[in-house]
């Protein structure tokens, strides 16, 4: 997984073509529930955790959505192993950064 591309998604909505096409080539199968935000998923075995905001709440909180939808993808949080139940994301990480030893 290109954690790099997964970064430049950040803004769309997990409607979205490109960001749907991209989670799905990559294995990630969870999308927000609906209801209240922040709506917070998770792929433990790909290890990575999501957080959608309503559109509201993004206009609010970081501003206009880069796509049309009711969820837009604000946060992804590449885990390690050390986060009890997860998989370390095993691709290389986006700007440079990598898990300590």
């Amino acid at each position: 997984m290109d954690a790099s591309k997964l970064v430049e998604l950040l803004g769309h909505t997990s409607v979205h073509p490109e960001l749907d096409d991209f989670l799905s080539r990559n294995g990630v199968k969870v999308t927000p529930k609906g209801g209240d935000t922040p709506n917070l998923v998770s792929d433990k075995k790909v290890g990575l955790s999501f957080e959608y905001r309503a559109k509201g709440d993004f206009e609010q909180s970081v501003g206009t959505p880069r796509s049309i939808g009711k969820f837009i993808l604000r946060e992804v949080d590449f885990c390690s192993r050390k986060l009890k139940g997860y998989t370390t994301f095993a691709s290389k990480l986006p700007f440079g950064v990598s898990f300590a030893a």
